[in-house]
């Protein structure tokens, strides 16, 4: 796994609440920095990066909803989680459906909102980790040789790939089981779905 910091943007009206979310955020070892309108964190968003933007749903000149609106039609790579002491089914789910990745009621427990923000920061985790082997693994260069023993087990490995069956591969540390893997992954029925290496030494 890549080792990249966690950047959160938090957007909230109310300065102290906002502030106190930082602090929490901060003791989990996460990046924090804060906005007090949707038009600001627009703005911070135009001149960096955030992995994560947290946001009330009630606030005066841009609700959370539309900032939720822009940071998709931007096309930020930033997920969205929606803060709001006013829950409901209904909000949740037209929250949802605009593309946020969950809701959570202000206000209560943080250690949920800090379990939503465990989960997005594992699942980026995952799919960097994924991009880089596709990338080592569909760039072609590691897999192209004129060696035949090597030719021969890139064949077997696009067969293996067709079956169900779980398929078990041995070598040394470094061997390159993880990119094989991953090639294997990349040709079979499964491509569109995750890659996770998993170490049970």
């Amino acid at each position: 796994m890549t080792n990249h910091t966690f950047d959160i943007l938090v957007v909230d009206d109310e300065k102290e609440y906002g502030e106190v979310l930082k602090i929490i955020l901060e003791e989990k070892g996460y990046s924090v920095e804060n906005s007090t309108s949707g038009t600001e964190a627009l703005e911070k968003m135009g001149r960096r990066d955030f992995d994560l933007v947290i946001t009330d749903l009630r606030m005066p000149d841009m609700d959370g909803r539309e900032l939720l609106g822009e940071i998709k039609k931007g096309g930020y790579d930033s997920e969205v989680i929606l803060l709001t002491a006013y829950g409901t089914i209904e909000q949740a789910v037209d929250a949802m459906k605009a593309g946020a990745y969950t809701y959570v009621t202000k206000g209560g427990d943080p250690e949920e909102l800090l379990m939503e923000v465990a989960k997005i920061r594992e699942a980026k985790k995952v799919r960097e980790y994924n991009r880089l082997l596709e990338e080592k693994v569909m760039g072609g260069a590691m897999m192209e040789s004129r060696d035949p023993k090597f030719r021969q087990m890139m064949e077997l490995a696009e067969r293996a790939a067709q079956s169900d069956s779980n398929i078990l591969m041995l070598g040394e540390s470094g061997a390159g089981k993880e990119i094989l893997a991953s090639f294997i992954h990349s040709k079979s029925a499964r491509r569109k779905e995750g890659f996770m290496e998993i170490n049970c030494q």
